[in-house]
């Protein structure tokens, strides 16, 4: 999600400072929408961008658990983890 929030921050101060809004309360505005629109526009970069769908020649090699990310897990909520999957070509 940091890349889309990332690129959409730079993308709404691109079109303020264009536009000639280039103030302090527009570029918090602007990191705001971008702060809103990221996660949707992360979803979608990584769907159609950064994941590949060609796994026809892929193996897995190895599944290793973080345990040191908590997720949003809350009091009573259970705690997730991450999962790095490794892989490699046949």
């Amino acid at each position: 999600m940091l890349a889309a929030n990332l690129v959409a921050s730079i993308f709404f101060i691109y079109v303020l400072w264009s536009a000639g809004y280039f103030g302090i309360l527009f570029v918090l505005l602007a990191i705001l929408a971008a702060h809103l629109l990221g996660p949707p526009l992360g979803r979608v970069i990584q769907k159609y961008i950064t994941t590949s769908t060609k796994v026809d020649r892929m193996e897995i090699v190895g599944v290793e658990r973080d345990l040191t990310y908590t997720g949003r897990g809350g009091l009573f909520a259970p705690r997730g983890g991450r999962y790095f999957v490794r892989t490699r070509k046949r």
